[in-house]
Protein backbone atom coordinates (compact mmCIF):
# COMPACT_ATOMS: atom_id res chain seq x y z
CA UNK A 1 0.00 0.00 0.00
CA UNK A 2 2.83 2.23 0.68
CA UNK A 3 4.03 1.61 -2.35
CA UNK A 4 1.23 2.49 -4.46
CA UNK A 5 1.22 5.38 -2.47
CA UNK A 6 4.43 6.71 -2.99
CA UNK A 7 3.42 5.76 -6.59
CA UNK A 8 0.92 8.08 -6.76
CA UNK A 9 2.86 10.59 -5.29
CA UNK A 10 5.49 10.85 -7.78
CA UNK A 11 3.03 10.80 -10.82
CA UNK A 12 1.64 14.23 -9.73
CA UNK A 13 4.42 15.63 -8.66
CA UNK A 14 5.82 14.56 -11.88
CA UNK A 15 2.83 15.80 -13.84
CA UNK A 16 3.12 19.39 -12.37
CA UNK A 17 6.64 20.26 -13.21
CA UNK A 18 5.76 19.15 -16.72
CA UNK A 19 2.29 19.93 -17.07
CA UNK A 20 1.57 21.05 -20.47
CA UNK A 21 4.82 21.86 -21.36
CA UNK A 22 5.81 18.20 -22.96
CA UNK A 23 8.54 18.12 -20.19
CA UNK A 24 11.11 19.69 -22.64
CA UNK A 25 12.87 23.25 -21.45
CA UNK A 26 12.71 26.38 -23.30
CA UNK A 27 16.70 25.96 -23.87
CA UNK A 28 15.66 22.85 -25.60
CA UNK A 29 13.80 25.03 -27.34
CA UNK A 30 16.00 27.68 -28.00
CA UNK A 31 18.78 25.32 -29.14
CA UNK A 32 16.11 23.70 -31.81
CA UNK A 33 15.22 27.32 -33.07
CA UNK A 34 18.53 27.80 -33.71
CA UNK A 35 19.11 24.62 -35.89
CA UNK A 36 16.12 25.18 -38.40
CA UNK A 37 16.70 27.87 -40.38
CA UNK A 38 14.06 29.70 -43.57
CA UNK A 39 14.41 27.85 -46.96
CA UNK A 40 15.52 24.48 -45.06
CA UNK A 41 13.96 21.80 -46.47
CA UNK A 42 11.47 20.43 -44.32
CA UNK A 43 13.08 16.78 -44.30
CA UNK A 44 16.10 18.10 -43.04
CA UNK A 45 14.23 20.70 -40.45
CA UNK A 46 12.73 17.55 -39.18
CA UNK A 47 16.09 15.74 -38.70
CA UNK A 48 17.47 18.70 -36.60
CA UNK A 49 14.14 18.55 -34.39
CA UNK A 50 14.02 14.89 -33.89
CA UNK A 51 15.19 15.43 -30.22
CA UNK A 52 12.39 17.51 -28.94
CA UNK A 53 10.08 14.56 -29.94
CA UNK A 54 6.59 15.06 -31.80
CA UNK A 55 5.31 18.25 -31.98
CA UNK A 56 2.32 18.74 -29.64
CA UNK A 57 0.44 20.50 -32.27
CA UNK A 58 1.13 19.99 -36.33
CA UNK A 59 -0.75 21.13 -39.24
CA UNK A 60 -0.25 21.55 -43.10
CA UNK A 61 1.09 25.33 -41.81
CA UNK A 62 3.69 24.36 -39.39
CA UNK A 63 4.34 22.73 -35.83
CA UNK A 64 4.72 23.45 -32.66
CA UNK A 65 6.31 22.05 -29.49
CA UNK A 66 6.18 24.02 -26.02
CA UNK A 67 8.18 23.86 -23.06
CA UNK A 68 6.64 25.32 -19.13
CA UNK A 69 8.01 28.25 -18.47
CA UNK A 70 6.68 29.93 -14.78
CA UNK A 71 3.12 29.76 -14.82
CA UNK A 72 2.50 29.70 -18.31
CA UNK A 73 4.50 28.09 -21.56
CA UNK A 74 7.15 28.95 -24.35
CA UNK A 75 6.34 28.12 -28.01
CA UNK A 76 8.73 26.99 -30.90
CA UNK A 77 6.46 27.37 -33.98
CA UNK A 78 7.93 26.43 -37.08
CA UNK A 79 6.08 27.64 -40.19
CA UNK A 80 6.24 25.73 -43.25
CA UNK A 81 5.88 27.24 -46.67
CA UNK A 82 5.06 23.64 -48.89
CA UNK A 83 8.23 21.31 -47.92
CA UNK A 84 10.41 24.19 -46.47
CA UNK A 85 10.71 26.25 -43.87
CA UNK A 86 9.23 29.27 -43.78
CA UNK A 87 10.18 31.13 -40.08
CA UNK A 88 10.91 29.97 -36.78
CA UNK A 89 9.69 31.91 -33.54
CA UNK A 90 9.72 31.27 -29.75
CA UNK A 91 6.80 33.18 -28.12
CA UNK A 92 5.09 33.09 -24.40
CA UNK A 93 1.97 30.69 -25.17
CA UNK A 94 -0.56 28.96 -23.15
CA UNK A 95 -0.12 25.18 -22.44
CA UNK A 96 -1.37 22.87 -24.69
CA UNK A 97 -4.04 20.44 -22.62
Amino acid sequence: MRTLITAAALTLALSACTGGGGGLTVEQLNAAKDSVHSMQPKADAMKALESLGAPAKSDENGMSWFAKDGDGCKELHVQMIGDMVGSTEIKKSACPE
